[in-house]
């Protein structure tokens, strides 16, 4: 479940419906898939343990999201290597979270991020939460460039409207705002860094602010800090906002 947040057909429920009498549209598309194999062969001997790979760019182009799942769930039946660019989020939660490559271009340099498998710094529950808060609910958030990480819905209201105040799209940036209360900041971290995502955390100035904090210290070297943490001046954001002359406002 964890690897495969977004069900699919399972592959006896595919083997029921080829076996079933008559022709769908299922079993046109598998015949098409199988037909492009056999012929991409050619005159050319192959090995029988072989695996050919697929090879399939911008999938989800010709697709409404409910269709290209119910595709993929055709494509990943077949026994064949795949190597598949996508921006669909839905699609993204299809396959193990550790398939995923995230290209990053700067300038005229590509650079490509992955978990790492061997990596000991994801536990089971990490990979829970990763899959439920992300990968589930939000898995557009893996194409943004930057994680601003906040405590809770407040700050996802006010950063936005402050930012379309001074004219800055944040979709459009790249940034993405995500609340990490119940998914906890280190799982958000330690994926956002081996995925090459940039973050930034904003805690209340309260206890629990605090704490908050102290986890993001512990997690970011120490000359980066002020370009990762930020801690709120005073108990929480409303608070602040207050005391900076939006006592009005807030009355």
């Amino acid at each position: 479940i964890v690897k495969s947040p977004i069900s699919l057909e399972s592959l006896s429920s595919i083997r029921n419906m080829l076996t079933a009498p008559g022709l769908t549209r299922s079993k046109v598309v598998l015949t098409y898939i199988a037909s492009a194999l056999f012929l991409s062969q050619g005159d050319r001997e192959i090995d029988k343990n072989a695996t050919p790979i697929m090879i399939i760019e911008d999938i989800e182009s010709r697709f409404h999201p409910s269709l290209l799942l119910s595709f993929w769930s055709l494509l990943s039946s077949t026994a064949t290597q795949k190597i598949v660019t996508t921006n669909s989020g839905d699609l993204l939660s299809t396959v193990p979270l550790q398939s995923l490559r995230r290209l990053h271009r700067k300038f005229y340099d590509t650079t490509c991020f992955q978990v790492d498998p061997e990596s000991s710094s994801l536990n089971n529950d990490d990979l829970r939460r990763i899959a439920f808060h992300i990968r589930m609910n939000r898995p557009m958030a893996f194409f943004a460039r930057t994680w601003i990480l906040v405590e809770g819905e407040t700050e996802v209201w006010i950063l936005t409207q402050i930012a379309s105040i001074l004219g800055i799209s944040l979709a459009c940036e790249g940034i993405r705002i995500i609340e990490f209360a119940q998914c906890g900041l280190k799982p958000l971290m330690k994926v956002a860094t081996q995925l090459g995502i940039a973050f930034h955390v904003l805690t209340d100035g309260d206890e629990a602010g605090k704490k908050y904090a102290e986890v993001a210290l512990n997690f970011i070297p120490k000359k980066r800090r002020d370009r990762h943490l930020t801690v709120i001046p005073q108990k929480d954001i409303e608070h602040y906002l207050y005391s900076q002359g939006y006592e009005k406002t807030f009355r």
